[in-house]
């Protein structure tokens, strides 16, 4: 063996050992058991006619989308472009950054918004997908340098206000149901929040498939800032056949795409469907956009 190929398999060897635990390769659904895929993506306060934007909700070919960062605006659009595929719908355009919504194939039961201090809010929203009723908890956590009196304090405090935001949030949730946590988390997979719901048993789905693929992309001085800061988590309830990035749209965040399947007969939910056209609007603290 020369010494470049020895140096060349000795570099392998090195990156092999420090993957981690083995990439899951996607798998076909069981047959007979029901499967659907869910999404989450932050549109951005970019304008909500942008085609390209627009274009990318549909592209996840996801059953269930959940979106951040939801306007009037987008509102509008999202109805006139998906209501056909997508005939139940479900927004909280609030103030800011802090609109919320949901587009489904699936009947869909909407709570009231979840407010911790100023920050942006969470939802609950159920979806009766094949398997049955699936709890949504949709979150989109405060920005790095927002929502403290300065920006310092801010950033200082990140990690404790993540933790507390997603702890008041689980805590109005329904138990031992199939439930997934998905959204805007303004942290990586190593985050404090992140870590609390793998504590309580659960998993991360897109780490599963593609550990570091990122999520948010924004221009920097001489480079490409990345990072993987949009999360779907999901319980024992569930089984994942897939987890992947489109990179797709004009928004600084991508769509994350979770696929799963039921992995045992799901309990029985009391969730009323809500009509597509009961769109209520939560009055909100103003929320600094990210």
């Amino acid at each position: 063996m020369r010494l470049g190929d020895e140096f060349a398999s000795f570099a392998l060897s090195l990156a092999m050992c420090a993957c981690g635990p083995d990439v899951l390769e996607p798998r076909d659904p069981t047959p007979g058991v029901p499967h659907f895929k869910v999404a989450t993506y932050n549109i951005l306060g970019i304008s909500a006619s942008d085609p390209a934007t627009l274009a990318t909700i549909g592209a996840t070919n996801a059953e269930v989308i959940a979106l951040q960062e939801v306007t009037d605006e987008w509102m509008v659009s999202i109805r006139q472009r998906y209501s056909a595929d997508y005939p139940y719908m479900l927004f909280k355009p609030v103030h800011g950054a802090a609109g919320l919504g949901v587009i489904s194939k699936y009947p869909l039961s909407g709570s009231e918004l979840l407010f911790v201090n100023d920050w942006h809010p969470a939802w609950h929203v159920g979806a009766q997908t094949p398997a049955g009723w699936l709890q949504l908890l949709i979150v989109h956590l405060r920005s790095k340098f927002t929502g403290r009196d300065d920006p310092v304090e801010a950033y200082v405090n990140v990690d404790s206000d993540h933790l507390y935001q997603t702890q008041q949030y689980v805590a109005h949730s329904i138990e031992d149901v199939p439930t997934l946590v998905l959204g805007d988390f303004n942290e990586d997979p190593e985050g404090d929040s992140v870590r609390y719901l793998e504590s309580m048993g659960y998993e991360n789905v897109l780490p599963l498939y593609h550990p570091g693929q990122f999520t948010w992309h924004q221009a920097s001085l001489g480079d490409q800032m990345d990072m993987t800061i949009d999360h779907i988590l999901f319980n024992d309830f569930l089984e994942s056949l897939n987890a992947y990035v489109l990179n797709r749209g004009n928004s600084d965040h991508l769509p994350v795409i979770g696929h799963f399947e039921a992995n045992r007969p799901w309990p029985e939910l009391d969730l009323t469907p809500s009509s597509s056209e009961a769109l209520e609007v939560e009055e909100a603290p103003s929320a600094t956009q990210n």
